[in-house]
């Protein structure tokens, strides 16, 4: 039987009342201090990491608070419990989880310094704490693009790497074409908002390029051809709402965290170890094959 609630006037209202405004505002304000103090003024790697960590800080805040309003909004609505679940799950599944959805997305991507280890026969290993930009529209362009089924959906980001302080042995180093990360992902269940939250696993397929030790590193043969290789493992977590009324159409910005480990194949023998945990910005449009409730 329903039965209303009075909501609790305490912290748990005040948070219900945000529904994660605070924590995405922030968000999206990180960022612009992010573009202004580290890509225009360039300055040092203690305040990337600074920024990084914060901009984590503000994900997770957001994520509270989001986890926070539903829990009151059931709290308002049900007493039972296991009704709670029943409907939770049933209208999740009839509001977003039915039907094709396919999405194409533009972004940006952050990458925190991590430890790059090329190897070489007969040569000494080379270890550099590496520095990474992404240059999202030089040469092949950074994109995403994702196509789901109810709650599971397939997903391809082509992340990209540029080595920026590079060892004396290294003349350029490059995983542009790119860090691709090709993953399997499910949405997580939110009454509030369908489809915003997504996890996933998937793989590493790498494409190295550069010159190291005055040799070129590429390309190597693959299974795939064109010097791909399947590298590595990778996951993700994801939030992003997607917006608009049209009856099929949608736009979605989309923040995700990505941990990747990949090891790549040199020209002439060896291995790239190239470790990396980004966070990427992306904004795109898709379509779904069911209305819009």
């Amino acid at each position: 039987m329903k039965e209303k609630i009075v909501l609790p006037s305490n912290l748990e209202s005040i948070i219900y009342k945000t529904k994660g405004f605070v924590g995405s505002r922030l968000i999206w304000f990180i960022f612009f201090l992010n573009f202004v103090f580290v890509k225009l003024i360039c300055l040092g790697l203690f305040y990337q990491l600074l920024l990084s960590f914060l901009v984590i800080l503000a994900v997770v805040l957001f994520v509270v608070e989001r986890v926070i309003w539903v829990m009151v909004e059931i709290k308002i609505i049900y007493r039972s419990r296991l009704l709670v679940l029943l409907l939770f799950f049933g209208s999740y599944h009839k509001t977003f989880g039915q039907g094709l959805t396919a999405e194409v997305f533009a972004g940006t991507s952050w990458s925190l310094p991590t430890t790059l280890r090329i190897k070489q026969p007969g040569e000494s290993t080379i270890q550099v704490n590496a520095r990474y930009h992404t240059r999202p529209w030089r040469g092949s362009p950074y994109y995403a693009y994702r196509v789901g089924y109810q709650k599971w959906s397939a997903e391809l980001v082509h992340h990209k790497l540029y080595l920026q302080n590079p060892a004396p042995e290294i003349q350029h180093f490059e995983v542009s074409h790119g860090y691709n990360l090709a993953l399997i992902s499910r949405t997580l269940p939110s009454r509030s908002s369908p489809g915003i939250f997504r996890i996933g696993l998937g793989l590493v397929i790498g494409h190295p390029e550069g010159r190291i030790r005055g040799n070129a590193i590429n390309p190597v043969k693959s299974f795939f051809g064109g010097g791909y290789h399947i590298s590595g493992i990778c996951l993700q977590a994801a939030a992003g709402p997607p917006l608009g009324r049209a009856e099929h159409w949608y736009f979605r910005p989309e923040v995700k965290l990505t941990a990747a480990w990949a090891r790549m194949p040199l020209l002439g023998g060896g291995t790239a170890t190239v470790p990396n945990i980004a966070l990427h910005t992306l904004f795109g449009f898709g379509y779904r094959s069911v209305r819009s409730n």
